[in-house]
């Protein structure tokens, strides 16, 4: 009577059996276990799973016509029967032997399959992170981008205005389009919005007639010969003391023209009334700057 299969669980504790061997005990396979460089060809040999039990190996013992077996399966063959349960000749417990070479040849694959899992495993969760934290990366990198461009497009199309934000992310409106006049005074001043897809930040400019101010800077400069152009970026730069925001910036682009900007973070474009909230601000300040400079 063949005796219940014994399943050896320490053999592959932590590994998954089906995955490194599969089951089967088929004549056909010709599996080996080294291609003489400590390399696996194709799964185990035969010779490490028991005809008794179908599975791999733990305590394998050898009878005189160099079959193996798990010990406790062939000791319990053995109280029951006095044959081979492979050639039917006559087997005793005393002709069993340990296998030695084939045990360690078993524990050297097993303890090899297990790093190689372990390894797999440690190398495709990294790679799952890897390819997670990009795909988040990217994917909320596109939907702020197009949020931004939806919001602003959004807000010309309520103020009636043909330009959109372009492909360098460009667009136009005249800042009387959100505020007709301050102090009974008309504003004919044009806005540039710059938010381009690829920055963090957004940009608001317009451009002033230097041609009167620079002719008041230069009568400073007359007092201080010396001074130069640091002391002109000063008288420059001493215009923006109103404005009371560090990102806000009065430049020199020629000898006839100023611009004054304003620098902030896409995340400040949240929703439409926030960003017409900034664009008022800048308009209101564009126009105060605007009558400084021509005072």
């Amino acid at each position: 009577m063949t005796p219940t299969p014994i399943i050896f669980d320490d053999v592959l504790a932590g590994a998954d059996i089906d995955d490194f061997y599969g089951r089967s005990t088929s004549s056909s396979s010709t599996s080996s276990i080294s291609d003489g460089r400590g390399k696996l060809k194709r799964g185990p040999a035969p010779s490490f799973y028991c005809p008794l039990t179908m599975v791999i190996m733990n305590d394998p013992v050898q009878d005189r016509e160099g079959n193996s077996y798990e010990k406790d399966a062939i000791m319990k063959w053995l109280s029951e029967n006095n044959t081979s349960p492979v050639t039917r000749n006559v087997l005793r417990m005393k002709h069993l032997v340990p296998n030695r070479a084939l045990k360690e040849a078993i524990e050297f694959e097993v303890k090899r399959q297990k790093e190689m899992h372990t390894r797999k495993t440690q190398s495709n969760s990294l790679l799952s992170k890897r390819t997670s934290s990009r795909t988040s990366t990217t994917t909320s990198g596109r939907h702020s981008t197009r949020n931004h461009h939806q919001i602003i497009n959004s807000i010309l199309s309520d103020l009636n205005v043909k330009s959109r934000l372009d492909c360098f992310g460009i667009a136009y409106l005249p800042m009387n389009k959100l505020r007709q006049s301050i102090n009974n005074e008309p504003i004919n001043m044009l806005m540039v919005i710059d938010a381009h897809a690829e920055k963090k930040t957004f940009q608001l400019y317009t451009h002033f007639d230097a041609s009167l101010e620079r002719q008041r800077i230069s009568a400073e400069l007359d007092d201080q010969p010396d001074a130069g152009t640091t002391n002109e970026n000063r008288v420059f730069n001493n215009l923006l003391q109103h404005g009371k925001h560090k990102s806000l910036t009065l430049t020199k682009v020629c000898e006839e023209r100023m611009r004054f900007g304003f620098e902030g973070n896409n995340s400040e474009i949240s929703s439409n009334s926030n960003f017409v909230g900034i664009l008022n601000m800048f308009v209101k300040v564009s126009f105060r700057m605007k009558k400084r400079i021509e005072a």
